[in-house]
């Protein structure tokens, strides 16, 4: 009995062993079968925590990034693609003082209204020194305007790219003008003894400065003197014409002029005048009629130009 008794105690310790390899089996399957039940079925006695951990990571989470991904580029534009948006803007940006100088430059135009005209040179021997001859010549110039009390005619522009343009022009002492641009052009320059406009009758647009701020305000005052109210920079006297260079001294901005007169019967025949960058724009007149009469209204300005137009 005693020699058979460990024999039947191994065996019962193997069978013991079977049952727990059994039992860990059991055991196992249905938490495999849990964890699968969970998932399909949403089970709340199994739920707590095998399902926590494995739904949550892999499925629910991953689906949802592809969605938010465009948010995410349209929010992320502001580091990664600014470079490239912003540039144009930037670029138009500094595109737009050019403009503006230049819009700020006056187009050429015979007044010179708004230049800050200076010549860079006066000619040469020309120099005006106050001589008893010169003194003459300048008298003579002051009764050509002074017995001038209208002045009508044709003239031909030359701006500094050689283009012409042609029109007529009316002038009436004091401080009257006008010049009007023939045809393609509608553009109209009109002093009304206070103001000088410039108008556009194609833009709709309308300058207008001070008759202060033109070089001719010392030819149309109601008594003309130059060596009172000019500062003389030259003067050249030749057998057939006479140049002059001359400067208002009660101008802060009406610049300087250069003018052409036939000598010695005096007629007026040219002038020049010279953008800040020292272009030059050449005035030249003909059909010259003195002391015609001009009817009042040449010298209005166009009524309404450059207000807003609206359409019903």
């Amino acid at each position: 009995m005693t020699g058979n008794k460990p024999h039947s105690f191994q065996r019962i310790a193997a069978k013991g062993l079977v049952c727990v390899a059994l039992t860990a089996l059991t055991l196992g399957l249905p938490a495999a079968i849990a964890q699968e039940s969970t998932v399909s079925k949403t089970t709340p006695s199994v739920v707590p925590a095998p399902a926590a951990r494995a739904v949550a990571p892999a499925p629910a989470v991953q689906p949802t990034p592809p969605q938010p991904a465009p948010a995410a580029a349209a929010a992320q534009p502001a580091p990664a693609a600014d470079p490239v948006p912003p540039m144009p803007t930037q670029a138009h940006e500094t595109a737009q003082p050019a403009p503006q100088v230049q819009a700020a430059a006056p187009q050429p135009n015979p007044l010179g209204a708004g230049w800050s005209t200076k010549f860079g040179t006066n000619p040469p021997g020309g120099e005006f020194r106050n001589t008893p001859e010169q003194v003459a010549v300048i008298e003579r110039l002051n009764a050509y305007f002074n017995e001038m009390v209208n002045l009508e005619g044709t003239f031909l522009q030359t701006d500094a790219d050689e283009k012409r343009k042609k029109g007529r022009f009316y002038l009436e002492r004091p401080g009257k003008m006008r010049f009007d641009y023939a045809l393609p052009s509608r553009q109209k320059i009109i002093s009304d003894g206070k103001y000088l406009a410039l108008e556009d009758l194609d833009l709709n647009t309308t300058d207008r400065y001070p008759i202060e701020s033109t070089p001719f305000r010392m030819l149309l005052t109601k008594t003309v003197d130059l060596l009172s109210d000019a500062r003389i920079y030259a003067l050249d006297i030749g057998p057939d014409v006479v140049i002059i260079t001359l400067e208002d001294k009660k101008s802060d901005g009406g610049g300087q002029i250069r003018m052409f007169f036939e000598w010695p019967q005096v007629k007026l025949r040219e002038w020049i005048i010279s953008d800040p960058q020292g272009l030059n724009t050449r005035i030249q007149v003909a059909d010259l009629e003195l002391n015609k009469s001009v009817k009042p209204e040449v010298f209005k300005f166009t009524p309404e130009l450059g207000m807003p137009k609206f359409t019903p």
